[in-house]
């Protein structure tokens, strides 16, 4: 049995112990505690030093991880997060990833009944994140600007119920530029985020070749024309080619152009922008997470609210020195979708 060397050498330790204590007295007692103190100081400063190097390497390669349409689902979000291991299992749902990256890629809004909720907890998380070393990084979709522009269509009932008496004027007011939600969509979200570690770049919906020579200026105009937006002020023209369906926060083609033509668009946009993926949500999947073109594109709208009753998905990027692994993570299970070198197009 392997145990039984163990408990010999420990019968022997305690057998010395004895016998020092007993037949040599004090001076000796104390010497031999010195040494298990001495011994205990040394196992505590390796075990340190192993926790630091997995805590530098850990540091080092962040994993990321990103989260589609919520649509006012709270419930879904929860679930989403919890079994990736970024949220914890009580009530308070505390931010558990460390130093991980979870970026959102818009449309929080609509459909569903906790928009509020939902943009209060995103807040807190990525408070909670930044304190241990970690990342929330929120997107706008173009929900957000609709209902910036006063555009309520898809709002759902439940989320006009969430403000008190008069509950319209008070979301109206929510939403400009002095409200908790507006202020705060100003302040703390943009249109494109590039992770450089992975040389991945997220938004809501996708650029066109077009918008990818401007791609510096894509969070710059964004937020200009939300600030528009929510003051109801005339938009000039080239605030308004931004918000067209080729632009920025309407463009579809990553998920319904042809494999041939998605994969000779993605490629160029790739190289303009020098990444190696594009990820995005906006055209629902609602099987799961999709890749097209070896992992070039990544489609991360699997209609998890209970508005679509689509799968239940975050997509999860593993990486080292050399490569990034993508994978679609479900409650029960994750999917390997690409594995692909660094800076290899």
């Amino acid at each position: 049995m392997a145990g039984f060397p163990v408990l010999r050498a420990l019968s022997v330790v305690l057998f010395a112990y004895v016998f020092v204590t007993l037949f040599l007295g004090s001076r000796a007692q104390n010497w031999l505690q010195d040494v298990f103190h001495h011994n205990d100081r040394v196992f505590n400063q390796l075990e340190e030093d192993h926790t630091r190097r997995l805590g530098a390497q850990e540091l080092k390669f962040p994993t990321v991880y990103a989260l589609g349409d919520i649509h006012g689902d709270f419930n879904n979000a929860i679930e989403v997060l919890s079994f990736a291991g970024l949220v914890s299992d009580d009530e308070e749902r505390h931010w558990t990833g460390g130093n991980s990256i979870l970026v959102q890629t818009g449309d929080i809004v609509d459909r569903g009944p906790d928009t509020r909720k939902i943009f209060a907890w995103m807040n807190t998380l990525a408070a909670e994140a930044e304190q241990v070393g970690g990342a929330v990084i929120r997107l706008l979709g173009n929900h957000e600007f609709m209902n910036a522009r006063g555009d309520w269509r898809y709002v759902h009932p439940g989320d006009i119920e969430s403000y008190p008496e008069p509950s319209i004027q008070h979301r109206t007011k929510d939403w400009q530029a002095h409200g908790e939600i507006g202020s705060l969509l100003l302040s703390s979200y943009n249109i494109t985020y590039f992770e450089k570690q992975t040389r991945s770049h997220f938004m809501h919906a996708g650029l066109s070749r077009h918008w990818a020579k401007h791609e510096s200026e894509i969070n710059d105009l964004g937020n200009r024309l939300l600030e528009l937006f929510m003051a109801r002020e005339s938009i000039p023209n080239k605030y308004m080619t931004f918000w067209q369906s080729d632009g920025p926060m309407w463009y579809r083609g990553h998920a319904n152009l042809p494999d041939e033509a998605a994969c000779k668009n993605v490629k160029e946009i790739l190289r303009i922008i020098d990444a190696d993926r594009v990820i995005m949500g906006h055209t629902p999947q609602l099987p799961g997470i999709r890749q097209r073109c070896d992992g070039k594109i990544i489609l991360i709208d699997t209609g998890l609210s209970s508005a679509y009753s689509g799968a239940k998905a975050i997509l999860r990027l593993e990486q080292d020195e050399e490569y990034v692994v993508a994978s679609a993570v479900y409650a029960d299970r994750a999917e390997l979708l690409s594995k692909t070198k660094k800076g290899q197009l």
